[in-house]
């Protein structure tokens, strides 16, 4: 299984949880959306440790796949919200262009967010 990494597995990985650093070294590849990338640097920029947290996420960039949208993303990310938005199941835009990077790359989107673990053409996991 290939996974892609949700903002907050990232997050929880950063804080040094050790359940989630154990199984993030577990895996053969870390790929993060250019999406939760954006979030985590928002994060760190409005932290009291502004610059310690940037760096951290700058080590973590260094040793992870970054996956950014293509044409192809933006293609899914339409379809995605038009299917959701029939079923009544819409998410938040930065879910829907993670999500829509996992499908185009056939990743499983490793979360803590119910919502995506709710919806069965989404390919996702708790952690």
């Amino acid at each position: 299984m290939r996974y892609i990494l949700d903002t907050n597995i990232l997050i929880a990985y950063l804080n040094n949880d050790i359940d989630i650093v154990e199984k993030v070294l577990s895996i053969e590849e870390t790929n993060i959306s250019c999406i939760s990338l954006g979030e985590l640097y928002y994060g760190a920029t409005k932290s009291l440790k502004k610059a310690k947290n940037i760096n951290n996420v700058n080590i973590m960039l260094k040793n992870s796949n970054l996956i950014c949208n293509t044409s192809k993303t933006a293609y899914k990310y339409g379809l995605l919200k038009a299917k959701l938005h029939s079923i009544g199941k819409p998410l938040p835009d930065n879910d829907l262009w993670i999500a829509a990077i996992a499908q185009e790359n056939n990743f499983c989107i490793v979360t803590r967010d119910k919502h995506f673990l709710d919806i069965d053409f989404i390919t996702s996991e708790k952690w």
